[in-house]
């Protein structure tokens, strides 16, 4: 198997500023820049969105997924997103948060599985997405 780089051509529209909010790609509001000058705006654009794309790819060529529930209730969701981590969600909280840092998805996998015992109860289940 052969793997050649490629490139990708992104043509975007800018959505300005308005109403306090900042200017953003159409269709992408989490891309976006407090710049005034329209050239730094299309410029701190282009860089969001090429991040925001590889974000994406590498995202994509990291499917692996797991569902750990913890036997407080508390439900721990190892994935890739940016990098990997796992992401805590359960009774009591408002908003689900995560620990990052791990070099891959079985690291990651093992913190999670640590997390669970030292903090809510132990592993009831797992689950592979």
């Amino acid at each position: 198997m052969s793997t050649r780089a490629a490139t990708i051509s992104l043509r975007f529209r800018v959505v300005p500023a308005a109403d306090g909010q900042p200017a953003h790609v159409e269709g992408i509001p989490s891309v976006s820049t407090r710049a005034t000058s329209p050239a730094r705006i299309r410029a701190d654009l282009l860089g969001k969105l090429t991040a925001h794309v590889q974000d994406a790819l590498a995202a994509a060529a990291s499917p692996e997924r797991e569902m750990i529930g913890c036997n407080d209730g508390t439900v721990l969701l190892v994935a890739y997103h940016g990098a990997w981590a796992h992401e805590i969600a359960g009774p009591g909280r408002k908003h689900a948060c995560a620990t990052t840092g791990y070099t891959g998805f079985q690291d990651a996998r093992e913190g999670a599985v640590r997390h669970a015992d030292q903090s809510y109860g132990g592993v009831a289940w797992q689950l592979r997405l």
